[in-house]
């Protein structure tokens, strides 16, 4: 397949025909009309009442929709004395709010109108890019979340430019099902690895967190001190909170999300000795876990029983305390595709779920009601978990022996392998419990997903990452902040799978060549930098000739 026909076949993955449905609560004007017809709803997906390549195309019209007002584009009115969680009133760059359409600020969110306006490019490899609904932005389709300091330009002429907050340059969605499932199998085997610590003959035992060959640290359960004793009976009863007191909803980084937290989790309040207490199994037994590091500020009480024995997670690495892997988001803050798309579509279009604020609820004021409904949301996720995963090139072996000679490979793990082919998919989602009680499930060895089934009975997933957090250094750090400067030079490891195609790359899209996203690499893959560079070149082109061997899907060269 050349690289014209791979282009005419992404554009024919485009859906038209499927009838209007205005979301809107009151009269539309004549001639106008909200732009999105996904019309399905979550019963029709959960019952099987519709085939799953007519769920995959309404989740991609809700992924392809350039949304307007009548769709609930936008955060509504202006209202200076009315904060409007989570986002307050960011309506406008202008002094004057009347300049502003409430449509746009690129600061903070509001930056789309559509999905695919960053999500679009196959390949930045041709030239001219070829195009794919689900692929990646430029430097131009670039978000600034949490930003509450730009200058650019001042009347001193500084040389630099202040900048506080984060960059985030669009990838790809890409075989997203098959790193859902991979994610979720870990997690589930860090939450059997807890439950085996918290078995009484288990005290004081440590237990490694290892699972699909990677290690988060380790736990083991002890006594509760007087201490923390006394501050959980300060939790009121039956009551759980989570970060600031806020209450949570069905995606569960909701509650980061309304502070606009895009760095992992709050920091500590008050004591900083004092761990935090997150329940590991609130529906079976009153367990706790003490919190390390990464923890959320939350609290849990499920019965008036107070627990004893607890789960000390302070030597826990790379990962949240709860012991839940978070796959998506450079951070590493989002379960699914479902809970990162619960926050993207409020952050960068100002369009609501109805999981989040409500049916039938004008949360932000605009005059339209259920914005995005369940089933709208549902269609979405699965759409973007039966994408097809990249494909790699056959190479020369050199590179890639190189590549795992100097220790690339011991973040950037090649392949990883599910011992499960289907996908399961919850609503609400239970991040701790990760194959109860789903609503719909996908064979990711069937089109169009197509993984490869591996020789365990699973899936073969070629990303190329760990989905574990690191410390990238100060050359990487962030300037978030409510983040500490640790936090801010935390990033799960970027999955290099479609690398060849994906420039500019690291998470801001800083590099514009391979051997200089190479180069911005620092703190724990220091060692890695330095291997390389102390390569002969010729050997140097070797590695780089290698991964531009990982391709994006379907490229014709795989298939040579």
């Amino acid at each position: 397949m050349n690289r014209m026909l791979l282009t005419s076949w992404w554009i024919a993955t485009l859906i038209v025909g499927v009838p209007l449905v205005s979301c809107a609560s009151g009269p539309v004007p004549k001639g106008e009309a909200p732009k999105l017809d996904a019309s399905i709803t979550h019963e029709e997906i959960s019952t099987e009442a519709k085939t799953l390549m007519e769920i995959i195309e309404q989740g991609k019209r809700v992924f392809s929709t350039p949304f307007n007002k009548h769709d609930g584009l936008g955060d509504g009115p202006f209202d200076e004395g009315e904060e409007k969680t989570p986002f307050g009133s960011r309506l406008t760059l202008q002094a004057n709010s009347d300049e502003g359409n409430g449509h746009f600020l690129r600061m903070n969110g509001l930056d789309s109108q559509t999905c695919l306006e960053c999500h679009s490019v196959l390949s930045n490899d041709a030239v001219p890019a070829t195009f794919a609904v689900g692929g990646v932005g430029g430097a131009a389709a670039n978000a600034f979340p949490a930003v509450t300091n730009f200058d650019v330009a001042n009347e001193k002429k500084n040389v630099y430019a202040a900048f506080n907050g984060r960059i985030i340059n669009p990838p790809f969605v890409f075989g997203s099902g098959g790193v859902e499932l991979l994610a979720k199998e870990m997690t589930q085997a860090l939450q059997d690895i807890a439950q085996e610590a918290l078995l009484p003959e288990n005290l004081g035992e440590t237990f490694s967190l290892t699972t699909h060959g990677v290690n988060f640290g380790s736990v083991f359960s002890r006594n509760l001190t007087p201490h923390e004793l006394h501050e959980l009976e300060n939790v009121p009863g039956g009551q759980t909170m989570s970060d600031d007191g806020l209450i949570p909803t069905n995606c569960s980084n909701e509650a980061g999300m309304q502070k606009m937290k895009a760095a992992t989790r709050p920091k500590l309040q008050g004591d900083a000795e004092l761990m935090h207490f997150i329940a590991i199994q609130p529906s079976k037994t009153s367990l706790y876990s003490i919190g390390g590091k990464m923890q959320s500020r939350s609290f849990f009480k499920e019965t008036d029983t107070k627990p004893e024995i607890v789960l000390d997670t302070s030597n826990v690495v790379g990962v949240d305390s709860d012991l839940v892997v978070r796959p998506f988001g450079r951070k590493g803050n989002n379960v699914t595709t479902r809970d990162f798309d619960c926050g993207a579509l409020r952050f960068h279009m100002g369009m609501e779920p109805v999981e989040v604020v409500g049916e039938d609820i004008d949360h932000d004021g605009d005059g339209v009601k259920n914005e995005i409904t369940i089933g709208q949301l549902s269609s979405l996720a699965i759409f973007n978990t039966t994408t097809a995963p990249p494909c790699e090139a056959k190479t020369n072996r050199k590179g890639r022996k190189l590549f795992r000679a100097i220790g690339c490979a011991s973040c950037h793990t090649p392949v990883m392998k599910t011992t499960r082919t289907r996908l399961p998919y919850q609503h609400p989602e239970d991040p701790a419990h990760p194959f109860k009680d789903s609503y719909y499930n996908v064979d990711l060895t069937q089109a169009p997903a197509n993984f490869r089934r591996s020789l365990s009975g699973g899936i073969t997933v070629k990303l190329y990452s760990d989905l574990k957090r690191h410390d990238m250094g100060p050359r990487l750090q962030e300037t978030l902040h409510e983040a500490t400067d640790v936090e801010n030079q935390l990033f799960i490891t970027a999955r290099l799978w479609g690398i060849a195609d994906t420039a500019p790359y690291m998470h801001d899209g800083r590099a514009t060549t391979l051997t200089e996203a190479i180069d911005w690499h620092g703190g724990e893959a220091v060692s890695a930098r330095a291997n390389y560079f102390a390569l002969e070149q010729s050997e140097q082109e070797e590695v780089l000739t290698f991964l531009r061997s990982l391709h994006a899907p379907n490229h014709p060269a795989c298939s040579s």
